[in-house]
């Protein structure tokens, strides 16, 4: 029993006092009238577990589904979220160990208990090797909220790892975002700046004004070069919307049955030719000879603005169509003058034609992966146009109004017309001695799909030239937070049996007992009277936590030799 003195230094002593008589705890305590006040800090520990659990759910509401970044705050939502859980398990502790260290002594005051069970409450309140001990040594006989307080203590361990499982942001997305880098060119009008003379035949186009980069484009296609249309991505990207460009479109049909074809021999013995009209007005001249030749391809072109230029510049509209350029192939179906006879036309030679004109492309559903434009644009014929001065407009319902400059179909005509294209091959020891021109390279294409690509090629430098910009959007990786919400049954569980256990404690404490909780000045002012037996009787006359503050105050002691 500890004395009050007023030296500076008090020798105390735990001094047990036996008494004898029956077995009757004495109480002399005053009323506990308000024993929820000594639970406050409980109470706020619980609200502040369940603050710091709400805000994850609150973070975990507005995050689920949504993409990493939008998350900005200094700490990783991980980070964060671990945090909360961490500081919620702490909070829930706080409270579970208050209750359990004051569990003792409403075990002891029910009835006569071994003081062992007293360590038991006080190492249980502590952490989850006390409460494994109190569980186990008591065989849970203990009350069902204290033993839901040892097992929250026991379940707590598991909290910090359930706290990192709940977010995951291993998932990613592909999203299309409008970062400003996807973007190609197209155009309504074709203008490079080429200049022409008038002159009595017509235009004479200015050599030094062509558009070399379109010319390039033809012979691209000719000889197969393939390029990769223009367009400016990161790496992937989409184009959501429709967007009309002006381009260039062809089509080629087997004219053979229809072309028309004079005889021509000079002599018994000379070379025989033959001059043939396509359906198309295209004049050929093809022949060979037993003994020296066999014209094996010819490819002649028609410049169909012939018929308009000597009136440029035009002062009023005036119908155009929209084809400009008609080229014409006659295609040997031998391969040496030894295997042809008199008899080579019509099944030794083979007639083809083939049309350019000015079209309108529709580009939908657009995308690209790396080099790769991925989209096939849809060819929409423009019938016919007006011309004024030199200016071919095309309009057509639903469309935007697409102007070509004739000039520069012009210096696209003297092209195909010239003998950089047109031209003829021979087989045989003793032929013509006529411009090759592209005969030889047709003559093996697939003059379909040749064409095509030559259009293609033409309306993809067309674009390259743009006037317009159709801006798209880059499609990126986004890294999404996924929500695993069984996760957060564990922090849960251990609010809800920290919150049954206050509530049991706080309950039980209307009892009119102290809180001594923890306290172990408490038992310092406890005296020890035995009954004649094994069991004692604890008594104090501290009557309340105040006293015993008051008293630990202004009392010193000291532990004397043993």
């Amino acid at each position: 029993m500890m004395k009050q003195s007023s030296v500076p230094m008090v020798h105390t002593r735990y001094v047990p006092v036996q008494e004898h008589g029956s077995f009757e705890p004495q109480q002399s305590f005053e009323p506990n009238r308000r024993p929820i006040l000594g639970w406050i800090w409980e109470i706020l520990s619980l609200l502040a577990c369940f603050g710091c659990l709400a805000a994850v759910v609150v973070i975990l509401v507005m995050m689920k589904d949504q993409p990493l970044s939008k998350w900005t705050f200094i700490m990783s939502i991980n980070a964060t979220v671990a945090l909360f859980i961490t500081a919620s398990k702490a909070a829930a502790m706080f409270s579970v160990g208050a209750c359990l260290a004051q569990s003792k002594w409403f075990h002891l005051a029910k009835s006569p208990k071994k003081l062992r069970d007293l360590d038991l409450f006080e190492e249980a309140s502590r952490g989850p090797m006390g409460a494994l001990g109190l569980l186990y040594l008591t065989g849970f006989k203990i009350g069902f909220a204290v033993a839901i307080g040892a097992l929250a203590t026991l379940l707590a361990l598991g909290v910090d790892t359930f706290g990192q499982l709940v977010v995951d942001v291993s998932g990613t997305r592909p999203v299309e975002v409008n970062d400003g880098k996807a973007s190609f060119g197209y155009t309504h009008m074709y203008d490079s700046g080429v200049l022409t003379q008038a002159t009595n035949g017509g235009l004479t186009v200015e050599t030094s004004t062509i558009d070399t980069s379109m010319q390039g484009a033809i012979y691209k296609a000719l000889y197969n070069v393939s390029t990769q249309p223009v367009f400016n991505c990161p790496s992937q990207c989409v184009w959501p919307d429709s967007y009309i460009s002006l381009g260039f479109a062809a089509d080629c049909a087997d004219v053979t049955a229809e072309t028309q074809a004079t005889r021509v021999e000079i002599d018994e013995n000379g070379p025989i030719w033959y001059n043939m009209t396509t359906p198309g007005n295209i004049s050929i001249h093809v022949g060979y000879s037993q003994t020296s030749f066999l014209t094996l391809a010819q490819v002649e072109a028609l410049d169909l603005l012939k018929a308009v230029e000597k009136g440029m510049p035009y002062t009023e509209p005036t119908s155009i169509s929209s084809e400009f350029v008609r080229v014409a192939l006659v295609n040997a179906t031998i391969d040496n003058v030894n295997s042809a006879d008199v008899g080579i036309y019509p099944d030794g030679w083979n007639v083809y034609e083939c049309s350019i004109r000015v079209a309108a492309y529709n580009y939908s559903d657009i995308s690209t992966s790396g080099n790769d434009f991925i989209g096939v644009p849809i060819a929409i014929p423009l019938t016919s146009g007006t011309i004024l001065g030199t200016e071919l407009t095309f309009n057509k319902s639903g469309l935007p109004s697409l102007t070509v400059q004739g000039r520069d179909l012009k210096a696209i005509n003297n092209l195909f017309t010239s003998d950089r294209f047109s031209g003829t091959t021979y087989s045989g020891e003793s032929y013509p001695d006529d411009d090759t021109g592209m005969s030889a390279v047709l003559r093996k294409a697939d003059l379909s799909k040749l064409f095509d690509g030559l259009a293609t090629s033409m309306t993809d430098q067309l674009r390259s030239g743009f006037n317009l910009t159709a801006e798209g959007l880059t499609v990126q990786t986004e890294t999404y937070v996924r929500i695993n919400w069984q996760w957060m049954s564990l922090p849960f569980v251990v609010l809800a049996a920290a919150l049954v256990l206050l509530l049991s404690t706080i309950v039980r404490s209307f009892d009119r007992r102290p809180l001594w909780k923890s306290s172990v000045t408490a038992f310092l002012y406890h005296d020890v009277t035995f009954n004649g037996g094994p069991a004692a009787v604890l008594q104090s006359k501290v009557q309340s936590v105040k006293e015993l503050e008051k008293l630990t105050k202004r009392t010193k002691g000291a532990v004397s030799s043993y």
